[in-house]
């Protein structure tokens, strides 16, 4: 019988107790970077240069603050800009392209003036934080014209990327 009391011991011991399994599990949270860029709203999509007269055309022109971009990051950030091909080209087929090394640009708050490429050019840089205030920047665009050309309208699409650093 000393046999079975212990046994009945254990048992009694065991459900007293009681049983439990556990199993762990790995919870992940993932914040991807972010970036977003816009055209301040109310800004007009298109820039237009316009020469006026002939002294525009022999010293070039300037548009100070053409447009406003805002950028959305959670890292810090990097806003490229490069021409979508080499040449502004005009309705008129029988006119010759405007090469793009006549447009130079910049971010109205810096100092010097980069010529546009199709490799594009690093113009401005900021840190984390929403649309507005310090992640917001407007453009110059200074156009000299390195010859004659017909006259008309000539245009090209720039490509504006903003880049999680």
């Amino acid at each position: 019988m000393k046999t079975s009391g212990i046994t009945t011991t254990i048992i009694l011991l065991f459900i007293a107790l009681g049983t439990k399994a556990q199993v762990a599990q790995r919870v992940s949270i993932v914040i991807p970077q972010l970036a977003e860029i816009r055209l301040k709203p109310g800004s007009d999509s298109d820039i237009n240069l316009n020469f006026k007269d002939a002294d525009d055309l022999e010293k070039g022109i300037t548009l100070n603050a053409a447009n406003t971009y805002q950028i959305k990051a959670n890292t810090k950030w990097m806003v490229s800009m490069k021409a979508s091909k080499p040449y502004f080209t005009s309705m008129k087929e029988e006119d010759e392209g405007i090469s793009i090394d006549v447009l130079s640009v910049k971010a109205s708050k810096s100092s010097g003036y980069l010529n546009l490429s199709q490799e594009g050019i690093d113009l401005n840089s900021g840190n984390p934080g929403t649309f507005g205030g310090d992640n917001e920047f407007s453009i110059d665009y200074k156009a000299s014209l390195d010859k004659e050309y017909s006259p008309g309208t000539y245009s090209m699409d720039v490509l504006l990327t903003v880049t999680s650093l």
